[in-house]
């Protein structure tokens, strides 16, 4: 009597793509894309049919078989993005002077903190006054040392003295545990006062990356609780009630197809058209060409799976 809008279909590969394959020929671990009937949908280098009704499935471990719902291929948006990986932000202070009877001021603002009220940004002030007489690499030895200190700051950044007139202030990896702590990548800026003419460069911007093995194990956990499994209720410890093939160690190849599904025709409040999203996850060295020749990445420059 009723649709679903909007549901999430995540299916992780650790092994070669074989799309040939029928759900009942096909390896453990592995993705295939069916017709209606189970059989293949495309075989070696063919692009699965634009008419074709179509879904995908795969066995897990034991065997047993989960499916994507149908959808009509030619309706489908496919995007893909191979493995990327992540980068910590890293800016760099140079050309610091020891500049005698001096009032050095830093800040450090933490700009992705979301553990504070309204996801406001974090500020550290960090400040150092010279005497009338200035040892080489004075001001940077102590600030790398204020900073690393800082117990507010510690857990989201490390200082390290570059050379004698410059620091390096890097990003430092969050913790993450499924279900409870995502995968997280700290930002920041810095403004300093009585500095001189040192200057304040972003290095390396942070960057999430694509593929990270936490971000697919943080999909597939969410997309199996799409079937009402009791982890998805805010319970403090889950991670014994759900049995995942994304190692959050490793690194993927990803594809997402977005997909309207058929109306029900149901008189029922907000009946129509409702939308699926279903996102492959091949694990990089898992040779996947068919699959991407089957969902349409023929172009040398987007395959995603090979």
């Amino acid at each position: 009597m009723f649709k679903t809008d909007n549901s999430l279909h995540v299916f992780v590969a650790n092994v070669t793509s074989d799309l040939s394959e029928t759900i009942s020929a096909a390896s453990n671990n592995q993705i295939v894309i069916v017709k209606a009937d189970g059989t293949a949908a495309s075989a070696g280098s063919a692009v699965i049919a634009e008419d074709e009704l179509v879904k995908v499935a795969m066995k897990d471990a034991d065997g047993n078989v989960r499916t994507s719902p149908l959808f009509k291929f030619k309706k489908a948006n496919v995007k893909g993005l191979s493995y990327a990986a992540k980068a910590e932000q890293v800016t760099t202070l140079a050309s610091i002077p020891d500049t005698a009877n001096n009032r050095y001021v830093i800040r450090v603002n933490v700009t992705n903190d979301v553990d504070v009220y309204s996801e406001q940004s974090e500020q550290y002030l960090f400040e150092y006054t010279t005497g009338g007489t200035v040892a080489s690499a004075e001001v940077v030895d102590d600030f790398v040392a204020q900073i690393n200190a800082q117990g507010g700051l510690k857990d989201r950044l490390t200082a390290a003295k570059a050379s004698a007139t410059s620091i390096t202030l890097t990003g430092k990896a969050q913790k993450w545990s499924l279900g409870l702590h995502t995968n997280t990548t700290v930002s920041f800026d810095v403004t300093l006062e009585n500095f001189g003419a040192t200057t304040t460069t972003l290095t390396t911007a942070p960057d999430p990356g694509s593929g990270e093995g936490k971000d697919v194990a943080e999909l597939e956990w969410f997309g199996l609780g799409a079937s009402g499994a009791p982890y998805r209720q805010g319970i403090p410890s889950n991670t014994h009630l759900v049995t995942l093939n994304a190692d959050s160690a490793g690194t993927y190849d990803v594809a997402v197809i977005d997909t309207p599904l058929a109306d029900p025709g149901h008189a029922v409040a907000g009946s129509g058209s409702g939308r699926c999203q279903i996102v492959l996850a091949m694990a990089t060295g898992a040779a996947g060409v068919e699959l991407d020749e089957a969902l349409g990445f023929t172009d040398d420059s987007l395959d995603i799976f090979s």
